[in-house]
């Protein structure tokens, strides 16, 4: 078990020498898939006490690329150990879907000034892969209902800057999508004394944060405070909330991997 410990107590270290480490725990665990799970905690651990070294400017702009850094590394969180290209082009295939209309809409809103993720992900490539999604999810009969804060529905992308939405991402990856609910609450907390002297909390300007400019070494730091706070009753509800509905039927629950960030603050209990 990983115990979480204050940056100012953990070993510096240079932008090279923590991208070592990654590149040779992702080499160790090619080589030893028997491994898998202790080396995805060592992932974990790394993120939590380091967070991921700055890709270069020739990476970042590499398209030719399979994967970022950060890419392959939330592959292995994904669990995805094989991609389907077959299955992919069968659904580009069949062309725009029933919610193209809405998608082409909705991805020119999608980080147009972000320099960095419009030269890697186009306009055309990320249309394309949203239609094929549409068609993979009209094929399985899976009704989508989402309702609730912009920043929930936006899974955090609504708060800028993109480089701190994608740290927050390593921790959603890591330890389950409800971390985006967590991160809610102390971006919230973060901004309390601006919330509670406002004429109109409940404005756009609060629900969509596009002024606040998000700290995600801030918001982690608060988030692993919280999370200690939580009862671990109310945490399993938290986390498995994206997975069963509340009124449903929760017994059973592989809740293992979802209470991983419990077992990174001392003192809390499983």
């Amino acid at each position: 078990m990983f115990s979480y410990s204050p940056y100012s107590e953990i070993k510096e270290l240079s932008q090279s020498e923590l991208r070592k480490q990654y590149d040779d725990l992702l080499e160790y665990g090619a080589s030893h898939p028997e491994e898998l799970e202790q080396n995805l905690a060592k992932l974990r651990d790394l993120i939590t006490c380091y967070g991921l070294p700055s890709e270069s400017e020739d990476d970042e702009y590499n398209v030719d690329e399979q994967a970022t850094l950060r890419g392959k590394i939330w592959q292995l969180f994904l669990g995805l150990k094989q991609i389907y290209a077959e299955e992919y082009l069968s659904l580009v295939k069949l062309g725009p879907s029933s919610a193209h209309s809405i998608i082409s809409l909705d991805a020119t809103r999608t980080f147009p000034k972000e320099k960095t993720f419009r030269k890697r992900v186009t306009l055309e490539k990320l249309i394309r892969v949203l239609n094929a999604f549409q068609h993979k999810v009209e094929k399985n009969s899976v009704q989508l209902c989402v309702f609730s804060h912009p920043a929930l529905q936006s899974i955090l992308t609504n708060t800028p800057p993109l480089e701190e939405v994608l740290k927050l991402w390593d921790w959603l990856f890591m330890y389950g999508v409800h971390m985006a609910v967590i991160f809610l609450v102390c971006i919230l907390l973060v901004r309390r004394e601006e919330i509670l002297v406002a004429e109109n909390p409940n404005s756009r300007y609060f629900q969509y944060h596009n002024k606040f400019s998000l700290d995600a070494e801030l918001i982690t730091n608060l988030a692993i405070q919280v999370v200690a706070q939580i009862p671990s009753d109310l945490y399993k509800l938290c986390a498995i909330h994206p997975l069963v509905p509340l009124n449903g039927n929760r017994e059973g629950h592989d809740f293992t991997q979802s209470k991983g960030l419990k077992l990174v603050v001392k003192g809390t209990p499983d």
